[in-house]
């Protein structure tokens, strides 16, 4: 789903947001496990949205006005909520269940990200959004590490 026409400003507000809301779904979660492992999954996950969420911050105060003003004609929509229902994840999730949401998590922003890219008609917001992407990218191997050190614990 998507809308139209949106400043790559308020684009990158939009991403804070979402990565706000995935940050909240993990605490909220996080308080409701009774397993270590998967409390301290989710206490890396809860980190790593608030990382991406203020690397969004700074990547908005260091681009420069020009590109945050240019206008978006193709504008990606994405519901947390929708992939959390899908999932049909609640309190009681294993390591496997919290790597499931966390990945499609991953996988739906990085296609946000993508998509603004690849229907931008500026080069350098082009450049900014597959930037991000890539971030984005680099943090999922990072999860997948993590991951596979609290099993071997």
């Amino acid at each position: 789903m998507h809308t139209c026409c949106k400043p790559v400003k308020d684009f990158l507000d939009y991403g804070r947001e979402l990565h706000g809301e995935i940050q909240a779904f993990y605490d909220t979660l996080s308080e409701q496990s009774d397993k270590e492992r998967v409390r301290m999954l989710l206490d890396y996950l809860s980190r790593h949205e608030k990382t991406m969420e203020e690397s969004l911050h700074r990547f908005e105060q260091v681009t420069r006005q020009s590109i945050l003003a240019v206008w978006l004609e193709h504008v990606p929509r994405l519901s947390i909520q929708e992939i959390i229902d899908e999932c049909g994840i609640k309190a009681g999730a294993t390591l496997d269940d919290v790597l499931a949401i966390a990945l499609k998590f991953d996988a739906a922003m990085i296609k946000l990200y993508r998509d603004v890219a690849e229907n931008a008609k500026d080069a350098r917001v082009k450049e900014v959004f597959n930037n991000i992407a890539d971030m984005e990218v680099s943090e999922d191997n990072k999860l997948l590490r993590s991951v596979s050190m609290l099993r071997e614990m």
